[in-house]
C-alpha cells in the first residue's frame, strides 16, 4: 500500500515531461532561426524529444504492466486492449481526416488507399517511401507499437530468463537480416539500410526501450528499499540535476558537432542520441519519481498535468493539416501557431482522446 501510494504522488511529473518533449519536437520541425545562430544548431537537435518518449515508454509500460511473469489470456487481453485503446482512436480519425484532404488536393497521388492503408497498419514508419505519408510526425508510433506488441515477451524472458541486453543485440540481429533480405529484395524502401534502420525501426532503436524497462526495475526495487527502511536525511546523487545537466550537455555537444542538421546523421551522433542521451533520460526520470525538486514540482502542477495529458494530442496535430492552416491563417506567426495547437490539442483530449480511451479500455 506504501508502495502504490508513493508512485501514485510522484508519477504525474513524467505526465508534464511529455509535454516538454512535444515542445522539442515542435522546436524541431518549425525551427525558422537563421541557420548560422546557435540557436538553430540546438533547435536542430530537439528531435531527441522522440529519445525522451521511447525511454519513458518503456518505463510507463514495464512499471504498469510488468508486475507478473506470467503471460495468461486475461492479462494479454487487458494489455493489447488498453493499448490499443491509448493509442490508435485519436490517430485513425487524424489520419483519415488527413488521406480525405489529400485526395482532394493531391488527385496525382497514385495508390492513395494503399498508402492509407499502410498508415493505418504502421507498417509505413518501416519504409523510407512512406513514413511521412501520412501525419509525418507518427512514423514514430511504428517503433512505439512494434514496442506494445513485444512487451510482454520482452517481460517474460527477463523475468524468467534474465535477458536483458542479450534481447538488445538479439533484436538488432534481426534488424540487419530484415536490411540484408530487402538489399537483394527491394521492395518500395523497406528496411532501405542501417541508417534508416538504426534511426526509425524498434530494432535500431530497442535499447532506448530497454533502458526505460530496467528504469522500472531499479525503481520498483528503490521502493521496496524505502518500505524496508527510512531513506537517509540527504542523498549523495542528486538524480535530477545529473540527469538533466547530462541530458543538456549531450544537446549541446551534439550542437558543436553537428550545427546544420540532426547529429544522429554522423556516427558519433548516433552513439550521442542512441546510447549516451537515453542514459542520462533514465537518470532524469529516476530524479524526477525519487526526489522533491523545484522542477517536478512544476512538472506535477494542474497546469503540466494538462498538457502533459494532452501532449499525444498535440504531437499528432503539430504537423499536418492543421498547423500548415494555422501557419497560413495566422501568417507564420509561429507562437500564435503553438499556443492555437495546444488549446486544440487539449480539446482534442477532453472531447475526443480521453472519452473514447475510457470507452474502449478494460480496467
Amino acid at each position: 500500500m506504501a508502495t502504490s501510494q508513493l508512485s501514485t504522488k510522484q508519477l504525474p511529473a513524467l505526465t508534464g515531461l511529455r509535454f516538454i518533449a512535444v515542445v522539442m519536437i515542435f522546436l524541431f520541425h518549425s525551427n525558422t532561426p537563421a541557420p548560422t545562430s546557435y540557436i538553430h544548431a540546438v533547435f536542430q537537435q530537439f528531435y531527441l524529444g522522440v529519445n525522451v518518449f521511447f525511454v519513458l515508454s518503456g518505463f510507463l509500460i514495464c512499471y504498469n504492466y510488468g508486475k507478473e511473469g506470467e503471460l495468461n489470456k486475461q492479462f494479454l487481453k487487458k494489455y493489447y486492449v488498453n493499448r490499443v485503446a491509448r493509442i490508435i482512436p485519436l490517430y485513425y480519425i487524424l489520419l483519415t481526416c488527413t488521406f480525405i484532404i489529400l485526395h482532394f488536393r493531391r488527385p496525382d497521388i497514385v495508390h492513395l488507399v494503399g498508402i492509407y492503408f499502410l498508415n493505418l497498419s504502421f507498417l509505413n514508419g518501416f519504409s523510407s517511401w512512406y513514413m511521412f505519408s501520412g501525419i509525418y510526425p507518427a512514423w514514430s508510433l511504428t517503433p512505439e507499437v512494434t514496442f506494445y506488441i513485444l512487451f510482454p515477451f520482452i517481460y517474460l524472458l527477463i523475468v524468467t530468463m534474465n535477458w536483458w541486453w542479450q534481447q538488445v543485440i538479439f533484436f538488432w540481429i534481426v534488424g540487419l537480416l530484415l536490411v540484408l533480405f530487402f538489399f537483394y529484395f527491394p521492395f518500395r524502401g523497406f528496411f532501405d539500410n542501417i541508417h534508416f534502420l538504426l534511426l526509425t525501426t524498434f530494432f535500431g532503436r530497442c535499447f532506448e526501450f530497454f533502458t526505460g524497462i530496467w528504469l522500472a526495475f531499479r525503481f520498483r526495487q528503490w521502493q521496496a528499499k524505502q518500505v524496508a527502511t527510512p531513506p537517509p536525511a540527504k542523498r549523495s546523487i542528486p538524480y535530477t540535476v545529473t540527469g538533466g545537466c547530462l541530458s543538456l550537455m549531450v544537446i549541446i555537444i551534439a550542437a558543436l558537432i553537428s550545427p546544420d542538421k540532426a547529429v544522429a546523421q554522423y556516427p558519433v551522433g548516433k552513439v550521442l542520441s542512441m546510447f549516451v542521451f537515453p542514459v542520462s533520460v533514465a537518470v532524469l526520470l529516476f530524479g524526477l519519481i525519487t526526489e522533491i525538486t523545484w522542477f517536478s514540482r512544476l512538472l506535477s502542477t494542474s497546469l503540466f498535468k494538462v498538457l502533459g495529458k494532452s501532449a499525444y494530442a498535440l504531437f499528432l496535430i503539430h504537423g499536418g493539416f492543421i498547423a500548415d492552416w494555422l501557419l497560413s491563417f495566422l501568417n507564420l506567426n509561429l507562437f500564435l501557431v503553438f499556443i492555437s495547437l495546444v488549446l486544440l490539442s487539449i480539446l482534442l483530449y477532453y472531447l475526443v482522446e480521453r472519452p473514447l480511451n475510457n470507452w474502449l479500455r478494460i480496467e
